[in-house]
């Protein structure tokens, strides 16, 4: 007795319509993966002299009122300055360093800028 085989047909259209939905959608994703990007930036952040307190404790509480957690500010924070005034450099998004600008004891947020020596 023989046994019928299972028959498979191959289209060329669909094949082709495939491979073009593939390509197509490959496209996209890739499109919509730069638009989606998030930019960090340095920011220098100038506060008002905590009362009796260090400089980092506070900069560190400031931050985790827009970051996640205390343990996502000490990360953010590149460094810590007190020569032309209490402050401290974070790597923040736009939108988080808007919100930074609102908070108490903070005067200015201002991105940094990057100068080259050519």
């Amino acid at each position: 007795m023989k046994m019928a085989m299972p028959k498979f047909e191959i289209s060329f259209a669909s094949s082709a319509q495939s491979v073009w939905m593939l390509i197509l959608t490959l496209y996209f994703l890739a499109a919509g993966n730069g638009s989606m990007a998030v930019t960090m930036d340095a920011y220098l952040v100038f506060i008002d002299q905590p009362n009796g307190q260090e400089i980092m404790p506070f900069a560190v509480q400031i931050l985790s009122s827009v970051l996640d957690s205390p343990t996502a500010a000490v990360k953010a924070i590149e460094y810590v300055q007190t020569f032309t005034g209490p402050g401290f450099s974070a790597v923040l998004t736009r939108d988080q360093a808007s919100q930074l600008q609102s908070q108490p004891g903070v005067l200015s947020v201002e991105k940094t800028k990057k100068f080259s020596l050519d």
